[in-house]
């Protein structure tokens, strides 16, 4: 959760950790009840002034694979503000890439942490 969503400037505030709803290694879909509660916090913080009621970045991860959206994660973005940050577990390292996923189609965006955070 953020401020606003990452195409729109905001910046992250919560990690909220949802349930795979595929129960499976290869394929990752936000359980329907962690969708609908986010969806619920985001309105209710938005109507409070929050300010943390957008969906920042979805992330999640590929295990056997590189950090790069599947033909599945392009089809299957309903948030379309929203950063994909995919972490690959499938080297000695885990590797995280950011991705914008519009209009059927993936777009790297360069990622820069900052020490501390």
């Amino acid at each position: 959760m953020g401020s606003a969503p990452a195409a729109l400037g905001g910046s992250p505030s919560t990690y909220v950790p949802c349930r795979n709803l595929a129960a499976s290694p290869f394929r990752f879909e936000i359980h329907p009840d962690d969708l609908y509660r986010l969806h619920v916090e985001a309105e209710a913080s938005d109507a409070t002034g929050v300010g943390a009621g957008a969906f920042w970045a979805i992330v999640h991860s590929h295990v056997r694979s590189e950090a790069r959206p599947s033909s599945m994660d392009v089809a299957s973005s309903p948030h379309p503000d929203a950063l994909h940050l995919l972490v690959s577990l499938a080297g000695e390292v885990p590797e995280l890439r950011g991705w914008w996923i519009r209009g059927g189609a993936a777009e790297e965006q360069t990622l820069e942490i900052e020490a501390g955070a």
